[in-house]
């Protein structure tokens, strides 16, 4: 997945206050079609310093700056002072009545976004608008929790892209530090003969032989049987 942050050149009536701390990323819905231009220009009509976000995230996938990254928003309602401490994410819908899915391309912008501002300002939350506030926003449709998990949806994952990246070998001390960290005790099922190889080669832990599993975690037990395959054919 190849995102970017594009700069749509917004003029601001006064200058902007930066922020002293960032400590959350706060997500919205913008409860319009709107691109970033509309809703710049709505907020200006608001009597606002401009874009109360300091992102938006159009349905398409299409990552804007708004109010700027390290600048004080106004997004969130003053009283609680969220604004000073925190980046705000709009993003373009209505995800309390007409919108009821979020487009893929929209969600992964979202968390790649998340993703890339927690490698700047380290592992903050990430909240809802109501998390902070007496309001619906984001909506009751929209996909918060899914979007807190920070797991692309569809095949084409980061994630899976950095595995591919690793050695058969670094795939499975991986593995093995997961079932020693997460205390895991491998299940009967995982012993049964076959399973072992599996688990050696790394494909899979062999626990949860049950319990659902994500499309992520499918995928990245293909990628890493793909690989022992094409090492095994050269």
């Amino acid at each position: 997945m190849n995102f970017s942050i594009k700069d749509p050149g917004l003029r601001f009536p006064k200058a902007r206050t930066r922020r002293a701390r960032t400590s959350e990323i706060i997500v919205h819905h913008l409860d319009a079609q709107w691109d970033i231009h509309r809703t710049h220009q709505f907020h200006i009509s608001r009597g606002w310093n401009g874009i109360g976000y300091n992102f938006h995230v159009a349905k398409d996938g299409t990552i804007s700056l708004g109010r700027g990254m390290e600048f004080v928003g106004a997004h969130t309602n003053p009283p609680n002072g969220a604004n000073s401490s925190s980046i705000g994410i709009g993003c373009e819908g209505q995800y309390h009545s007409v919108d009821r899915i979020m487009p893929d391309a929209q969600f992964n912008a979202l968390v790649w976004l998340i993703k890339h501002l927690r490698g700047i300002y380290g592992d903050i939350p990430v909240r809802g608008h109501r998390d902070l506030a007496a309001t619906a926003c984001p909506g009751q449709f929209f996909p918060l929790a899914e979007v807190q998990r920070l797991q692309f949806r569809g095949s084409e994952n980061t994630d899976t892209e950095e595995v591919n990246n690793l050695t058969e070998e670094q795939v499975r001390e991986i593995v093995r530090e997961e079932l020693r960290g997460n205390g895991t005790n491998i299940s009967s099922w995982a012993a049964e003969a076959g399973v072992a190889e599996i688990i050696e080669a790394g494909i899979s832990d062999g626990t949860r032989p049950g319990g659902r599993v994500t499309r992520e975690e499918v995928w990245t037990m293909f990628v890493r049987f793909w690989k022992m395959m094409r090492g095994t054919d050269a």
